[in-house]
């Protein structure tokens, strides 16, 4: 630390503040990485969402006033349109893009400047800022004692593939020769093993 701060009072906060960045120190790897980590996991996961949310919307326009059952459990149900069908999951995965960006914004943190040190806080905010993380903590304890950055992504990861995976299994059966509604392109379906 005396030895970073020698080195800005000599080339100054722009170059010398920066020494520290990407040095591997145990708050590294208890904080900084696995935020990046899952915020950058998170951020595909949204992006991806958002497409398929995209995807459903367009395919419902055209299907807007097509009549299709309703099934619950196997049995007829009712009559929607197909078009309604498509949209309900898109409304049903709206949800899962909030929770993802909510898991998102509580992991934006950075760790807060250290106390004792001559590096000024500034040039410890930028480099936050840099990486991507919207405010620093407050207190350095924050960073450390919280299970938040494992727990909160994990379990917005997992409600957004449970959600995934029971519409993915509705289109499965409706694409078997029994019902015939959807015709999946081979690159999305595999074999029976």
């Amino acid at each position: 630390v005396q030895r970073e701060a020698w080195v800005v009072e000599r080339i100054g906060r722009d170059i010398g503040g920066r020494l520290h960045t990407g040095r591997n120190r145990g708050e590294s790897i208890r904080t900084i990485l696995p935020r990046l980590f899952f915020r950058n996991v998170l951020h595909e996961e949204q992006r991806a969402l958002l497409r398929l949310v995209r995807a459903l919307h367009e395919r419902a326009g055209p299907v807007r006033e097509a009549l299709a059952p309703v099934y619950h459990h196997l049995q007829h149900a009712g009559f929607t349109t197909l078009g309604e069908y498509l949209l309900a999951w898109a409304s049903n995965l709206l949800p899962h893009l909030d929770r993802l960006a909510a898991a998102d914004g509580r992991l934006s943190i950075s760790p807060p400047p250290q106390t004792g040190r001559k590096i000024p806080v500034e040039i410890a905010r930028s480099v936050g800022q840099r990486l991507g993380f919207a405010r620093a903590a407050t207190l350095r304890q924050e960073m450390h004692v919280t299970e938040d950055q494992f727990g909160d992504p994990f379990f917005a990861l997992t409600a957004t593939a449970v959600a995934l995976s029971r519409m993915a299994q509705d289109f499965r059966i409706w694409m078997t020769s029994e019902f015939d509604f959807l015709d999946i392109a081979d690159a999305h379906a595999s074999g029976s093993s």
